[in-house]
């Protein structure tokens, strides 16, 4: 039988125990994905950090000791300037339309807002046309969307201007309207990916134009870190710098002179 729960549940054997059935649980009914490794230790940093301002408090004995799970780090994969240009392109031949917006440039508009700001997709979807400066090609992200809950100006490209002036309609307020479930919007960008050739895996998302431009504005010595609003610059780079698109040793070295007439230091 179900109940509240209380302070003296949080022991080693029950939260191991809820983890180990959280680790089980599918994240949402229509999705067969189950939360990593790095949520569920999420979770458990979470309950014992209460249990130990419930110790402070006098109100439990002991914090529980309950191990975390071990966690794999992906290399953080980005698109370079050609798979933009093929995103672009596969948007021409989308045959509908959105609220009355044809469906080519109200992607078009979406990618290169992405692109030019990094911001998050589930911020990118609330934006209004009040948060939107064309004079000034600047776009106000709200904290109220936004993940850090902290409100960034970002400027865009006058070729991102010209983009959301063609979907603009002065009469609604969303800039990017949607009148299906917001969740289908995956599968319409999938459909993009597709057109444009490119991988169609969860990681290849709308999350992967953030990873882009961390990744291209950091090879340029820009502040990637400030313009993603992250807190330090060990969460972008651990997350967010594509290596393979990153200048790497073979890149800055100096090369070495190996003598043509010793074939033993010769590899090709």
């Amino acid at each position: 039988m179900r109940r509240p729960a209380m302070v003296s549940d949080l022991t080693d054997e029950t939260i191991a125990g809820f983890l180990a059935w959280y680790s089980s649980q599918r994240l949402y009914r229509w999705s067969k994905r189950m939360p990593v490794p790095r949520t569920v230790n999420k979770l458990r940093d979470q309950l014992l950090a209460l249990a130990k301002l419930a110790q402070q408090k006098g109100l439990l004995r002991e914090v529980p000791d309950v191990r975390s799970l071990p966690e794999y780090h992906h290399t953080p994969e980005a698109y370079n300037p050609a798979d933009i240009n093929a995103l672009l392109v596969a948007c021409r031949a989308l045959p509908h339309s959105y609220c009355g917006i044809p469906a080519g440039l109200y992607w078009q508009a979406a990618i290169l807002v992405s692109y030019d700001t990094g911001i998050r997709s589930g911020t990118l979807w609330q934006l209004q046309l009040t948060d939107v400066s064309l004079s000034s090609r600047s776009i106000r992200f709200r904290a109220e969307t936004q993940k850090n809950r902290q409100a960034q100006i970002l400027r865009i490209h006058s070729q991102t201007v010209a983009a959301i002036h063609k979907i603009w309609q002065p009469e609604r307020e969303p800039l990017f309207p949607w009148a299906a479930h917001p969740q289908t919007r995956i599968n319409h960008y999938r459909k993009i990916l597709i057109a444009a050739g490119l991988p169609t895996g969860r990681m290849e998302m709308m999350h992967k134009l953030r990873r882009t431009t961390a990744t291209l504005m950091h090879n340029a010595g820009g502040d990637a870190t400030q313009q993603l609003g992250h807190s330090s610059d060990a969460v972008t780079r651990r997350s967010y710098i594509a290596p393979d698109l990153s200048q790497q040793a073979c890149d800055l070295l100096p090369r070495p002179v190996l003598p043509d007439d010793d074939p033993q230091l010769t590899l090709f």
